[in-house]
């Protein structure tokens, strides 16, 4: 086999006289090579113009039936006053639109592949265009058909015939612009230069299409010269295979040796848990193992040379598609879940990878997907998803019924101070010296006329204004005390209303972003948590930055973290002995962030749980749940903010950082395995 392959490299040698330059022109590449070569290319290059031949005419008759069609529907029909008659569009699209196909028509029919042909149709192309733009009025939508007419033309592989189009469609312009404006431009008064403007796309599309016609023209001669010298080779091969019978020997015995080693491959594959399914380059199955038959219920009949879009559910976006297919074409491995479709229509998650195979030049050829059912997996996320769910809800009614009980609870400790005021003024009502007036009254009366002697001669008229006096201090005494004790009730029922008003503020529904002002939302939550009252021992430092920028996020869950987070601190000072109890609660802006820190001076947090002590069901308390803590993480993750403790240990206190945003805000990795030079098409979608 080795003297085979040299012989076959020498018969090469002796074909081509000088290795292709893919830089050079087909004419350059042609010369000084074999006669077989230029005549393959010549009839390469002929085939490809009788069909482009054939194209256009089938293109020029639609076009003219297509041009028929919009006149009739645009304008088929003139008045002048109440009398109508055929629009002059209908009749110029029936004749004119005649006259420009039937002559490309016949040349195609009669003289394929001549160049007077490829003229003739590039000219009736242009003036094709011409007409439609005139038949719609000149509207911008249609001077497009003039670059796609010149794409097609590029079809011919012949520069000349673009330089003809264009001459033409400029020349068009040209004219029309001057003489009848509004039927290719669509308006009456135009720039002089306006053909200019059109000329110069014209000319810029033009461009490309030279160089594509270069290259295409190259890469047929190349196609040609490769062809010349296989022909050469396989004659060559066939007069030395006489010669090398003794070698197949050789080769069979390794042929069988390599058809073992694919025997023991197929084996595995077949005996793989996971379904594997082999696509070639077009996207037609080619092979699959029993997995794929066990899992889609389709057997290797009905898979073979089908496309596996068979298997598509119409649950994903063509985005999915386009993106799984950009990246096995480049090269790259893809990975990802899909759902897909059984043979009897039930539905089915799957986990997929998709490996592309490539040759020796690096050229993808086949792609291996390797399937994988999911639906165990899914349904087990599913069941944790709504266990999460249940545990958050459960979470958040624990946490409203806490801010309830909260506030329930400060409502209860202001009523005391209301009922301790109601008890003094009603005491203080039964000990006004009412009836002691009303004896003076009675006494003043029974004088009748001799009031003055009374005040002059009796000893109790003279001692009278003394005792007039005397309940008149203590008449002013009680209305004092009176006062100041209906305005501390007035005071408490204040604070009652201050605490409703509070909790009705941000009893709403969460979800719905507002913006806030950080410094209010704090003092409401002081206010909610008891701060200021009675019950609370530990005194309240405030320490907030200036010029604090109002934050845009969920009222109702940054009210739940503050609030349970200064009903902790005061929870852990009221257990701790340390003298001069304090909460501080600080604000300030920091990296895009609004932190709110709550400092307390209690109990503290032994270091074995600052790790745990946002777990669910986590919990010191003897009457507490482990709800809060966890509820406020999962809170701030959801309103893209975070919260994090610290603590020196027990008895140094602890403290609460919450981060939130000031607005909030809302990828495939695949190692290269091949390139190939020329990026091939994507296959049907699977």
């Amino acid at each position: 086999m080795s003297e085979i392959a040299e012989s076959n490299v020498s018969a090469a040698s002796r074909h081509q006289t000088r290795p292709a330059n893919p830089d050079l022109t087909s004419g350059e590449l042609l010369s000084g090579r074999s006669e077989r070569a230029g005549a393959l290319f010549e009839e390469a290059l002929e085939r490809v113009r009788q069909r482009t031949d054939r194209m256009f005419a089938t293109l020029m008759v639609f076009q003219w039936l297509a041009g028929i069609g919009c006149a009739l529907w645009l304008s088929p029909r003139t008045w002048v006053g109440a009398a109508s008659s055929i629009h002059v569009h209908v009749w110029a699209a029936v004749f004119l639109g005649g006259a420009v196909t039937s002559l490309p028509v016949a040349l195609a029919a009669l003289r394929p592949g001549a160049a007077l042909t490829r003229h003739t149709i590039a000219i009736s192309q242009m003036l094709m265009s011409g007409l439609l733009i005139h038949l719609t009025g000149g509207r911008i939508e249609t001077h497009f058909h003039v670059f796609g007419s010149l794409a097609f033309l590029a079809f011919y592989r012949d520069w000349r015939v673009i330089v003809s189009a264009t001459l033409v469609t400029a020349a068009d312009h040209l004219l029309r612009g001057l003489f009848w404006p509004s039927s290719i431009f669509g308006v009456i008064n135009v720039d002089s230069w306006r053909w200019l403007e059109h000329s110069g796309w014209v000319i810029f599309e033009d461009v490309f299409l030279l160089i594509a016609i270069h290259h295409g023209l190259r890469d047929g001669a190349l196609d040609a010269m490769r062809t010349a010298e296989l022909e050469a080779l396989k004659s060559n091969f066939e007069c030395q295979v006489a010669e090398r019978t003794a070698d197949l020997t050789a080769e069979i015995a390794e042929r069988v040796e390599a058809e073992n080693r694919l025997r023991l491959r197929d084996c595995a594959l077949n005996a793989a848990a996971n379904a594997i399914c082999i696509v070639d380059r077009p996207g037609s199955v080619i092979w699959i193992n029993p997995a794929f038959t066990k899992l889609t219920g389709y057997s290797e009949g009905e898979v073979i040379g089908q496309n596996p879009r068979m298997l598509k559910s119409e649950r994903h976006e063509s985005e999915f598609y386009e993106t799984m297919w950009k990246t096995v074409l480049a090269g790259e491995i893809w990975r990802g879940e899909l759902m897909n479709r059984r043979k009897d229509g039930g539905l089915y998650p799957e986990e997929m990878t998709i490996t592309p195979i490539c040759d020796a030049h690096g050229e993808i050829t086949h792609f291996i997907a390797i399937k994988q059912d999911i639906s165990e997996r899914k349904q087990a996320e599913a069941a944790m998803l709504e266990m999460h769910k249940r545990l958050l809800d459960a979470s958040l009614e624990a946490g409203r019924a806490e801010i309830a009980i909260n506030v329930l609870h400060n409502i209860g400790n202001v009523l005391n101070s209301v009922n301790v005021s109601a008890n003094l003024l009603s005491e203080q009502t039964r000990k006004t010296p009412v009836k002691q007036l009303r004896r003076l009254v009675t006494l003043l009366f029974e004088q009748g006329d001799n009031l003055g002697a009374f005040f002059s001669a009796d000893q109790r008229g003279r001692t009278l204004p003394v005792f007039l006096d005397q309940m008149a201090e203590r008449l002013s005494r009680l209305r004092d005390d009176q006062a100041t004790e209906v305005a501390a009730l007035q005071k408490n029922i204040d604070h009652i209303k201050g605490i409703v008003l509070a909790q009705q503020r941000h009893a709403k529904v969460s979800g719905l972003n507002e913006t806030l002002d950080v410094i209010e939302l704090v003092e409401d939550a002081l206010r909610l948590s008891g701060h200021g009252t009675e019950r609370n021992s530990a005194q309240v430092v405030r320490d907030f930055a200036p010029s604090l920028p109002a934050i845009t996020t969920e009222k109702h869950k940054v009210f739940q973290i503050l609030v349970n987070l200064l009903r902790n601190a005061n929870a852990a000072c009221d257990d701790s002995s340390n003298a001069g109890k304090q909460v501080t609660v600080r604000a300030r802006r920091e990296d895009g962030q609004v932190l709110i820190q709550v400092v307390d001076n209690g109990v503290g947090i032994p270091g074995e749980n600052l790790d745990r002590i946002f777990n669910h069901g986590f919990t010191t308390k003897n009457d507490g749940h482990g709800f809060g803590l966890h509820s406020c993480a999962n809170a701030a993750k959801e309103i893209g903010g975070w919260i994090s403790v610290q603590s020196d240990g027990p008895g140094q206190g602890a403290t609460f950082t919450l981060g939130l945003p000031v607005e909030r805000r809302v990828a495939l990795v695949g190692k290269p395995r091949c390139q190939s030079a020329d990026r091939p098409s994507v296959p049907a979608n699977s």
